[in-house]
């Protein structure tokens, strides 16, 4: 079994190398972040799945779900939601 100090220190790391990346500023990202949110969107209604997506440069994730995540009761009134975490 995994120590709380051993998996704090993997999600610490994991998060400083993750985060910390250098990254292109531009319109061509927005672009880029938004084909990629209309992918998830569109894979988890196809699949009839839930599909995450991070944002690494603002540190957020887009969750996008089919109807399953509805029989999971996992969202009430929308197909989406965005999270202040990768």
């Amino acid at each position: 079994m995994i120590s709380n100090h051993i998996k704090m220190n993997i999600v610490s790391r994991l998060n400083n190398t993750l985060l910390n990346q250098v990254f292109k500023d531009g319109k061509q990202q927005q672009k880029t972040l938004a084909h990629y949110q209309y992918m998830a969107s569109m894979y988890s209604q196809i699949e009839n799945s839930i599909a995450l997506l991070s944002d690494m440069k603002a540190n957020k994730s887009y969750i996008y779900s089919g109807n399953v995540a509805k029989k999971l009761d996992f969202f009430e009134l929308h197909n989406s939601e965005e999270i202040n975490s990768i």
